[in-house]
């Protein structure tokens, strides 16, 4: 039996694309942004966002290419019984926001797939696109978004379980949420001791508050915030 090699991913598969947010045809390329550090090239300070945050922040340049990346999307977007409640213009930002990031790392070169609790249309308990890193790959994920609803099938600690035994430890799993974070740090930090990288989205107005707990817990968090305008080039935004 080989060995189990441990990867170290101190590099974010996110990187510094935008464009126009649409959730099946044209959905947005990314503005990653990082908080402004000594050293860093005036050229690179993303204005707007540092207009929009109030500091000086500047964008993300790290590569995704030849990386397998799984965005694992939490279609549940309240606390306590999924299934009494939800909001729906949330789900419709969760899922511009992954169509967004499938976007920008098939562009960068990265191979992307798609995981949700949900049953999208067939009776498999768990919606999965496997992880390819052709343009093509873009519809599939629009098609699979489109069909998602807003009642999971399984809790989200089972979803995370199943996607470890679908990829390597090798895989960055980047999960987009917009819940508060108790139920999903252990499982997260698992998977980081297993070997795969792990990044968080979180949307929503408490995911300023949410963040820091899972910071200290070390896991890499990124705010995201959708503009109501698709129209807008800047309409998905992510920072740290």
């Amino acid at each position: 039996m080989a060995n189990l090699r441990h990867v170290e991913h101190n590099v974010s598969p996110l990187g510094e694309r935008r464009a126009r947010s649409s959730l099946t045809h044209d959905p947005a390329l990314i503005a990653g942004v990082r908080p402004f550090q000594p050293g860093d090239s005036v050229r690179h300070i993303h204005w707007r966002a540092t207009a929009r945050l109030g500091s000086l922040v500047s964008r993300r340049t790290e590569p995704a290419r030849g990386r397998d990346v799984v965005l694992v999307l939490d279609v549940q977007t309240t606390d306590g019984t999924a299934w009494l409640t939800w909001d729906e213009d949330l789900l419709e930002s969760l899922c511009v926001t992954a169509a967004s990031l499938a976007r920008h790392l098939l562009a960068d070169g990265a191979s992307v797939g798609v995981a949700a609790a949900s049953f999208a249309g067939s009776p498999q308990p768990f919606a999965w696109l496997a992880p390819r890193a052709s343009l093509a790959q873009l519809p599939r994920v629009g098609e699979l978004l489109a069909r998602i609803g807003p009642i999971p099938s399984r809790p989200l600690n089972a979803l995370l379980a199943w996607v470890t035994r679908r990829v390597p430890a090798s895989t960055s799993v980047i999960l987009i949420t917009a819940r508060q974070p108790g139920p999903y740090v252990a499982p997260l930090r698992r998977m980081k001791r297993l070997g795969y990288g792990v990044e968080l989205v979180m949307i929503g107005t408490d995911a300023a508050d949410s963040a820091p707990p899972l910071r200290v817990a070390g896991l890499r968090v990124l705010r995201g915030s959708v503009d109501p305008s698709w129209q807008d080039p800047d309409a998905v935004t992510l920072a740290g």
